[in-house]
């Protein structure tokens, strides 16, 4: 942590706040240069550390810039030796930081206490911290400040905490003359002399807190702060009392030039650790320390959480209050009631992905939205499953639902009870390629089905009798009103040039064909319409379904020279549900997207976002948030959440910066908004008020993976919602 020249007193008279964003305040623990850290809890009583930054530093967009980037980074370290970051939020009126808090001494406190470690343990000690900081080194941090006191003794190993906030003030310009930041006698000598600190500054910082924990005083023994900086520079450390088996490896560490140190991957077998830290690592006495700090914290947060819910709302004050019951935290002005919690599970199996709600099941798919597990939405008991195989997706009708199972084949199973009706590979085909077949269902009972493997689309009865087959190499097919709307590669021409064409979904026989190359349809083509993208002007066109005839054409704002642009951009024009309006994104570089009369193409409104939105369209109104970034970190982005009234473009709110996450707009009541953001600062779900946009819920994740993003099915005001390895019913009527 920073040492000023002249300590900055803290306005210690302030009184504790009874909330920091979700987590319940204990107590002060501490504080120090940069600011305070309390004990609290979260809603199920998990007890955590938060640290608090100084207001001084939290006025500082300078530093506020590099705390995001800091934590942002910290967020995703998860060694088995390090203090897991569980959430921040750097757009606070104060930054904080919350780890897991663990009732341990630290290796100052333990030396101390009951004197220097044992040998066993010092190598025990060294290989823990080694894991430590490679865990650290691997999301792009150096600690900085490795020491004794950041340096936790737990029954089962140590834990390394306070990784990568100081690095936020240094780098942020904030060290001003007269300020050291990091811990003299265990800072390298590098560090002092103000260049730049890597990963070897760390591994300096190891041998010099090893040296300590074998002999109870520093590398470089006492003095004031300066004469401890220039030993670091200009003497040897002191290693006379160091067992004799451990002094060449810590003269190592304790090298001036970093080329000389070791490297982390090679500290353990330097060390010559006899095992990994784990039960009976520590000397008998601390072992005790750390027990009865392990019952008192438990007693304390036990306590904590059975606060009466009167008690809790009073103390939340005007910024925050609190669901005892569930331990959620809402914004206490007027707002719609929010989200009820019906049941949660954890995911099944391999199944990440909500796909629908339908009849008397609710229906998930895995990664490729393969596979399918049927449950009971009023309990979430899994009545029946498919594994997901391949990539292939799986479709669904009103009564079935069709997958492709270990066999390669389409399989027609009853969408209640999972009994199979019928199985379907191709002509001559009888054991196809696990990724060979994609099933699509009409709403009439067929399924029409491609292969990739015989170049063909098979027209599939109720009953699995294939009565039509018809070549279509490559082809997406999307069975929409009375047709099959085909798109394939065009025969001849450049690359990137695609066909449209329709059939007759129970004959195969040919109704129409769109001559002009297209760059592609709209996924989602309503009953009556397709969209389409042309290839030679990239002007918007209108097709109508039961012939194909052009209804109208206007210009896309697109350029048809971008082809990867517009083929992607092609594929996201859509229909509101009401089949009134087109939403039109314009560019992949910024956020220009338009709203035409469906009915014509003329353009109602335009809105120009900085960057990529997300359209959402509920009713009325279109809500945008930050798109992910094609070929990036989906969860860096930033932006409101804003919503557009849905004829005129009239901007009704905007939030605030939703912080980094990619937020997903998942479901819009006439009441609420709900959406799941993952990764960034603030990972879970968040409830907004439909008429104004202020914040009244939000759910923080449990887990903070960057690989599975949230998917949402509703029916009524009842919503489910999977991500983060688990699946929520809530009811959204406020009942």
């Amino acid at each position: 942590m920073t040492q000023p020249a002249t300590p900055p007193a803290l306005n210690s008279p302030t009184p504790p706040p009874s909330f920091i964003g979700p987590y319940r305040v204990i107590r002060l623990l501490g504080s120090g240069g940069m600011g305070r850290v309390y004990l609290a809890s979260t809603r199920g009583g998990r007890p955590v550390a938060v640290k608090v930054v100084r207001e001084s530093y939290a006025q500082d967009e300078r530093f506020r810039e590099r705390f995001r980037a800091e934590t942002q980074a910290a967020l995703k370290v998860s060694g088995a030796y390090t203090a897991p970051v569980l959430a921040a939020d750097p757009d606070a009126p104060q930054p904080w930081l919350a780890t897991a808090y663990l009732p341990a001494p630290s290796l100052a406190d333990a030396v101390a206490a009951h004197g220097p470690m044992p040998e066993d343990t010092v190598r025990s000690l060294a290989m823990g911290l080694a894991e430590a900081l490679t865990a650290v080194h691997d999301a792009g941090l150096v600690h900085r400040d490795l020491k004794p006191s950041n340096i936790l003794l737990t029954a089962d190993g140590p834990r390394v905490i306070d990784f990568g906030i100081a690095r936020a003030l240094d780098a942020a310009g904030l060290t001003a003359t007269g300020q050291i930041l990091g811990t003299a006698g265990y800072m390298p000598p590098e560090q002092v002399s103000g260049r730049t600190c890597t990963a070897a500054g760390d591994v300096f910082a190891l041998g010099a807190t090893l040296v300590y924990a074998a002999t109870g005083h520093g590398a470089f023994g006492d003095g004031s702060l300066h004469i401890l900086l220039y030993r670091t520079v200009h003497e040897e450390p002191v290693l006379d009392d160091v067992p004799d088996a451990l002094r060449p490896a810590l003269a190592a560490c304790l090298e001036k030039e970093t080329w000389k140190r070791p490297q982390v991957p090679d500290l353990a077998e330097l060390f010559g650790a006899p095992r990994a830290p784990g039960a009976g690592w520590l000397p008998e006495s601390v072992q005790r320390e750390v027990e009865r700090r392990r019952a008192d914290t438990v007693r304390e947060t036990t306590a904590a959480t059975r606060l009466p819910r009167r008690r809790i709302l009073a103390a939340a004050g005007g910024a925050l209050a609190a669901a005892a019951a569930t331990g959620w935290y809402l914004t206490t002005r007027d707002a719609p009631a929010a989200p009820r919690q019906l049941w949660r599970k954890t995911l099944p199996g391999d199944f990440t992905t909500l796909w629908a709600a339908t009849g008397d099941r609710l229906l998930l798919t895995g990664r490729n939205k393969a596979g399918a597990a049927a449950l009971d939405p009023d309990t979430g008991r899994t009545v029946w499953h498919r594994p997901p195989m391949g990539v292939q997706a799986s479709a669904r009708d009103g009564q079935h639902v069709y997958t492709v199972e270990l066999d390669g084949a389409v399989h027609a199973r009853d969408l209640t009870t999972g009994r199979e009706r019928w199985r379907f590979t191709p002509p001559g085909v009888p054991e196809p390629d696990i990724s060979d077949l994609t099933p699509q269902a009409g709403g009439d009972g067929w399924v029409h089905i491609t292969s990739r493997g015989t170049g063909r689309l098979y027209g599939v009865d109720g009953g699995g009798t294939m009565r039509w087959q018809h070549a279509a190499p490559l082809t997406a097919v999307h069975p929409v009103g009375q047709v099959l709307l085909c798109v394939a590669p065009a025969e001849s021409g450049p690359d990137g040039q695609n066909t449209a064409y329709a059939l007759n979904p129970h004959t195969g026989r040919e109704v129409w064909r769109y001559r002009p190359a297209i760059f592609g349809v709209g996924t989602e083509p309503g009953s009556r319409i397709a969209l389409a993208l042309r290839r030679d002007s990239a002007d918007l066109t209108a097709l109508r379904l039961s012939d194909g005839k052009e209804l109208w054409r206007v210009p896309s704002g697109m350029e048809p020279g971008d082809s990867i642009q517009d083929e992607f951009l092609a594929t996201v024009i859509s229909l509101t549900a009401d089949g009134r309006t087109v939403l039109l994104q314009q560019s992949l570089a910024n956020g220009s997207f338009a709203a035409l009369d469906a009915a014509d193409g003329s353009t109602r409104w335009r809105a120009r976002p900085p960057a990529p939105q997300q359209l959402a369209p509920f009713g009325d109104t279109v809500f945008t948030a930050a798109a992910a970034s094609v070929g990036s970190d989906p969860t860096a982005g930033h932006g409101p959440l804003t919503a557009y009234r849905l004829r005129d473009g009239h901007r009704q709110w905007a939030t605030g910066d939703l912080g980094r996450g990619f937020t997903q707009i998942l479901h819009a009541t006439s009441d609420l908004v709900l959406t799941g953001t993952t990764g960034g600062t603030h990972p879970g779900l968040t409830a907004y008020a439909r008429a104004d946009g202020h914040q009244i819920w939000h759910l923080p994740a449990e887990a903070t993976a960057t690989d599975t993003f949230w998917t949402a099915a509703a029916r009524g005001k009842r919503v489910w919602v999977a991500g983060a390895g688990t699946l929520l019913a809530f009811d959204l009527s406020g009942g």
